[in-house]
């Protein structure tokens, strides 16, 4: 952190809108984040987010700026602000990447929300929906297996053991 804060210092002082700027706050509040600080994880998050908007070209790291703010509004307890937030996030990746890990992952944090919000198939949508993505882009990746545990999670909360085991077999063939 204490290597985030210099780089900042320089950066503001040479160049306070550019993108290695925006670059810096994401990481300082993704170090925030880590550390539990979420109100400074939020502040930075949307000092990067002001650049990104800024600046031409910069659509995916926008998206990925928004993402972070999202887990940071959920973490929080902000489920709307958390909603609004991802959904912004998945709506340039789908535009910028569709149909890639980006997108994959966005649509497992808006499935893991849905589940903690109680609405379990809309949950199950977002977690097939990232499952597929990532099962056509990286099979054997660990996030596939992640995927098949959101399920087994889900189909646990609707009391359905059989189809959670399902999907628990799934992730331990993927291990």
């Amino acid at each position: 952190e204490e290597h985030y804060q210099r780089a900042q210092k320089i950066q503001e002082a040479l160049e306070p809108g550019g993108l290695p700027m925006a670059n810096t706050y994401i990481n300082l509040g993704g170090l925030a984040f880590d550390r539990g600080n979420l109100r400074d994880a939020e502040m930075w998050a949307r000092k990067g987010l002001a650049i990104y908007e800024a600046l031409p070209g910069q659509e995916l790291t926008l998206a990925w700026a928004y993402n972070n703010l999202g887990n940071t509004a959920l973490r929080r307890g902000d489920r709307d602000a958390g909603m609004a937030a991802l959904l912004r996030a998945l709506e340039i990746y789908e535009r910028q990447a569709p149909g890639s890990l980006y997108v994959a992952g966005t649509c497992a944090n808006l499935g893991d929300l849905a589940q903690r919000q109680g609405n379990l198939d809309q949950a199950e949508t977002w977690f097939k929906q990232a499952l597929e993505i990532r099962e056509a882009n990286a099979p054997a990746h660990v996030e596939t297996a992640f995927s098949y545990i959101n399920l087994a999670n889900l189909y646990h909360a609707r009391k359905d053991v059989a189809g959670a085991r399902i999907w628990l077999d799934k992730a331990v063939a993927k291990g």
